[in-house]
């Protein structure tokens, strides 16, 4: 029997479906109300993908804070880009209120910045975009709490590079913030390693290879990441492909891939020792 997290996204599905074929809008684009959640409804952002909506227990949570860490400085520009997909379909039925993104000078000269052009490609009107550059990872992160605190923002974003120093008790305030005012938080760390913070999801992303659009096989397909969740406090960990389809604005699942390389819940990693044995390995007993 399907879970009622499983059933919410069966029905995003069908009500997607249904909208492609009368040709408006996806239903599915709005942010769902996870009601069995304890404490209260907690509101959802439905990814359309029902498997990764069942191991978030219907969605990614909004107004909250959410990590995504990329192993390498160079992956960034797949750290950004999911996120940015992420904020389209969160800023579709958020009124069209503007996102803050903070960079520091670091993060921007190793990973890029924000291209106008790019923004429009994927889908993301940047106009929407209040874009801030600090000199310092301090700063950036006291712009990024300020902004989690204000009302009228839909979303925060915060850029970091390896090395920011990142205290634990400063990602629960930006959490805390981001709850009180209503505001999604993504914090953005290349080529950083895990790190205990008070996000409510933590993923690391990295590039998938682009596939075809509809018969047209050569030239330049969608975006594509391979998305592993190794934090969540709703419960599921694991791996999924994904690809941005910027013309209908969801995601999907490209042809030939696994829609959950893990189907069972995976142990997050070790923050504070190696998750490899010591030594070479194990030896024959003579």
């Amino acid at each position: 029997m399907a879970t009622p997290a499983e059933a919410r996204a069966e029905l995003c599905r069908l009500r997607r479906e249904i909208a492609r074929i009368e040709g408006r809008p996806a239903e599915d684009d709005r942010m769902a109300v996870d009601g069995d959640t304890p404490g209260g409804g907690i509101a959802r952002l439905a990814f359309g993908i029902p498997p990764l909506d069942a191991a978030l227990g219907g969605g990614l949570a909004c107004a909250a804070l959410h990590e995504i860490r990329t192993a390498e400085t160079r992956e960034g520009a797949a750290g950004a880009g999911f996120a940015a997909a992420c904020l389209i379909r969160l800023t579709a039925q958020a009124g069209r209120r503007p996102i803050l993104w903070i960079g520091t000078e670091e993060s921007c000269r190793e990973a890029g910045r924000l291209h106008a052009p790019g923004l429009l490609a994927l889908g993301l009107d940047p106009a929407l975009i209040v874009s801030v550059v600090t000199e310092r990872p301090a700063d950036a992160l006291w712009a990024f709490e300020a902004g989690l605190a204000c009302r009228g923002l839909a979303a925060a974003v915060c850029e970091l590079r390896r090395g920011a120093d990142i205290d634990l008790t400063e990602t629960r305030r930006c959490a805390l913030r981001a709850h009180e005012a209503g505001v999604t938080g993504f914090l953005l760390r290349f080529g950083a390693a895990p790190e205990p913070t008070a996000a409510e999801t933590r993923w690391r992303l990295g590039f998938a290879p682009a596939g075809p659009v509809g018969l047209y096989a050569a030239g330049v397909g969608r975006p594509a990441w391979r998305v592993e969740i190794e934090k969540n406090r709703a419960g599921r960990t694991g791996a999924h492909i994904l690809e941005w389809n910027a013309h209908e604005r969801r995601f999907e699942t490209p042809a030939g891939h696994a829609a959950d390389a893990h189907p069972v819940a995976l142990a997050a990693p070790p923050f504070d020792r190696s998750d490899r044995p010591a030594g070479e390995g194990f030896r024959r007993a003579s």
